[in-house]
C-alpha cells in the first residue's frame, strides 16, 4: 500500500491502482507495451508491486516505475529478457539502489532514473530466472552483500556490491531454489 492505495499486477501485465476503503479501480497501466513486449513473458508476470517512495516498481524485461497516485510512468530500465523476481531496494553510501535477478543475470540501478549501475552474469539452462534478491546492507553503509540462488541445478552466489560493482564471495550447488518470492 501507498496512502490509501493498494495494487495488483495480473499474469498479463495489467496493474491496477485500488482505492483500499471501496475496492474502487482508481487506475490500470499495461506494462507490456511500456517494456516494449508484443505479449506476456512465458509464464506470464509473476513478480509484486514493490512501494519505492511514490513509486511501484516491476520487474517486465526492463525494469519499470510507475507513479503510485496515477500509474504514470516515472522511468524504464534497459530491456532485458522477462524474469519472475521481484526487484529489492537497499542502499550503499548514501545511494539507493535495486538488485533484480533478470534471465542474464544479477544486475543492480539506480533508483532515481532505472540506469544499470552494475551487472553480472547468471544464466541458467533453462533461460530463465524466478528468484528475487536477498540483500543485507553492510552496517557501515559502505556495501551490500546480495544472495542468489536458482533452479535448473544452476546454484546459488552471494556477491559484495560496493555502489560500483561486484566482488563474488562465493558460488556452488549447495543450494538451488527454483523460487523464492
Amino acid at each position: 500500500m501507498i496512502d490509501d492505495r493498494v495494487f495488483t499486477i495480473s499474469k498479463h501485465g495489467l496493474v491496477i491502482g485500488w482505492q483500499a476503503k471501496t475496492g474502487q479501480k482508481v487506475w490500470e497501466v499495461d506494462l507490456k507495451p511500456i517494456a516494449g513486449l508484443s505479449r506476456p513473458p512465458e509464464w506470464g508476470f509473476s513478480g509484486s508491486a514493490y512501494p519505492v517512495g511514490e513509486n511501484l516498481i516491476f520487474d517486465a524485461g526492463a525494469t519499470i516505475a510507475l507513479q503510485a497516485k496515477d500509474g504514470a510512468t516515472s522511468w524504464v530500465s534497459e530491456k532485458f529478457t522477462p524474469a519472475y523476481g521481484t526487484p529489492k531496494q537497499f542502499k550503499v553510501a548514501g545511494q539507493e539502489f535495486l538488485a533484480t535477478l533478470k534471465t542474464e543475470g544479477l544486475v543492480i540501478l539506480s533508483v532515481k532514473d532505472g540506469k544499470t549501475v552494475a551487472a553480472t552474469d547468471w544464466r541458467t539452462s533453462f533461460q530463465t530466472n524466478s528468484n528475487t534478491p536477498i540483500v543485507q546492507e553492510a552496517t557501515d553503509g559502505k556495501s551490500a552483500e546480495i544472495f542468489i540462488s536458482t533452479g535448473y541445478k544452476r546454484g546459488c552466489a552471494l556477491f559484495r556490491f560496493d555502489g560500483k560493482s561486484f566482488a563474488k564471495i562465493y558460488e556452488n550447488q549447495a543450494m538451488s531454489n527454483h523460487m523464492n518470492n
